[in-house]
């Protein structure tokens, strides 16, 4: 073989092995464009599912919210309705048995009212408190109920608030009886929204 051919076959060699290099790095570069490719698209996804599962979460937590919204705004609305109809209804006892202290029965029913409260409150120094006009008004008959009770017993002016009836308290024996109409409409109005479906919870 001659140094031409051989220079040639050697040529042709090289040619062949840097074209299959070529290729073979042409190829790795696609596979790793490629991979690229896969990993970026993946990290897109995995970016959009994040964005899209939080977008989720705050419209669930806006929907939530809105529905927590809707139910406080509702229940503010059954309270208002509720104390309306609860405060008429209280104000029309309020004024009845404000009616009822300016009747001439009203008197015995204090007297009644006293001694059944003087049975609680037990034996000892003892105050019976009633209101300002009830004691103005009534001391005499009050006077003669005193005479008839225990020399430990004193009476005295309570607040106007009570409306009427009395307010006893044993000072020795540190024993309280609250049997006024300030009391009762309190009792009645939790009563009366136990019974009467008012309750809200």
């Amino acid at each position: 073989m001659s140094s031409d051919n051989t220079l040639e076959r050697f040529n042709m060699l090289v040619v062949e092995d840097a074209t299959r290099a070529r290729d073979e790095i042409l190829e790795q570069l696609d596979e790793d464009a490629d991979l690229k490719v896969s990993l970026k698209k993946a990290e897109i996804d995995a970016v959009a599912n994040t964005l899209y599962n939080k977008e989720i979460s705050y419209s669930k937590h806006e929907s939530d919210l809105e529905i927590s919204k809707a139910n406080a705004n509702a229940r503010r609305l059954l309270i208002k309705c509720r104390n309306e109809i609860m405060g008429e209804v209280i104000d029309g006892l309020r004024s009845k048995l404000m009616e009822f202290t300016l009747s001439n029965a009203y008197f015995d029913y204090l007297v009644g009212n006293i001694e059944a409260g003087l049975k609680y409150a037990g034996s000892g120094r003892t105050m019976i408190y009633v209101t300002p006009r009830d004691f103005e008004y009534g001391f005499d008959r009050l006077r003669r109920l005193a005479g008839r009770l225990s020399d430990s017993v004193e009476f005295a002016k309570g607040e106007e608030a009570m409306i009427g009836g009395c307010r006893i308290k044993n000072t020795e024996e540190d024993i309280f009886v609250d049997n006024s109409f300030e009391k009762k409409i309190e009792l009645y109005s939790r009563e009366l929204i136990k019974i009467s479906g008012l309750k809200i919870e």
